[in-house]
């Protein structure tokens, strides 16, 4: 069963591979969502909380772990 995550963090643009969008949480942990993140939260700096699973699976990113986004809302 995937892991269950509440994360506090900050939204960052990745420049890696292409680029990607990614979370940097408050402990310092990084998070790269798998599905789709609304544009509304396409914004360097956003502070966010997100409630999400671990998701295992292949990725040519080597950067963070892998979520799958249940709720995203602003800080």
């Amino acid at each position: 069963m995937p892991k269950k995550l509440n994360i506090t963090g900050k939204m960052a643009y990745i420049p890696l591979s292409g680029g990607f969008w990614g979370i940097l949480g408050e402990n310092g942990e990084r998070f790269r969502p798998v599905n789709d993140l609304p544009d509304d939260y396409r914004l360097e700096g956003l502070p966010v909380r997100v409630s999400a699973t671990e998701h295992h699976g292949l990725s040519i990113f080597m950067w963070g772990t892998q979520i799958k986004i249940h709720h995203i809302e602003p800080a």
